[in-house]
């Protein structure tokens, strides 16, 4: 995709109804166009990918919650933004918009996120079959891919 094609597919998706004039016009192309560019979306093209993939899950609260000590189950909902597969298994990606301290950014971002990303991996291991290799979040914010788990 080039810059060209992405500002048309963005304009498309107004003239389509698809999103409205207010939030094209709220699009940071540069922050989209620098993810386009980045290794992680080459490593996603390579592949199908699956977007917003809802879960339901059951976990004794004592596994979920910081100060619980119950084994009380509880149920944990979610949306995967988006994964893909490799032949050795599955990527997860979790798009974050957060405001990051700097320096910092990266570390923070992956403290506050780690628990939610293993849930998310355990959770698609479970819907597909198939293993989880890796866990990403891309910091819209940053530009940057920050890499949780795996390879």
């Amino acid at each position: 995709m080039t810059r060209e094609e992405l500002c048309d597919a963005l304009h498309q998706l107004a003239e389509s109804g698809r999103i409205r004039k207010e939030e094209l016009d709220a699009v940071d192309e540069e922050k989209i166009w620098k993810f386009v560019e980045s290794p992680l979306a080459k490593r996603m093209a390579n592949g199908t990918v699956k977007k917003e993939q809802p879960f339901v899950m059951g976990r004794p609260a004592k596994d979920v919650l910081p100060d619980a000590t119950s084994e009380e189950m509880v149920l944990i909902q979610g949306i995967i933004d988006a994964y893909f597969e490799e032949k050795d298994g599955l990527v997860i990606v979790d798009y974050k918009t957060d405001k990051v301290p700097y320096p910092g950014g990266d570390v923070y971002l992956k403290e506050k996120y780690h628990r939610q990303l293993e849930l998310y991996a355990e959770a698609l291991s479970s819907i597909t079959g198939k293993p989880v290799k890796a866990t990403y979040i891309y910091s819209v914010r940053m530009g940057r891919t920050i890499k949780v788990t795996g390879v």
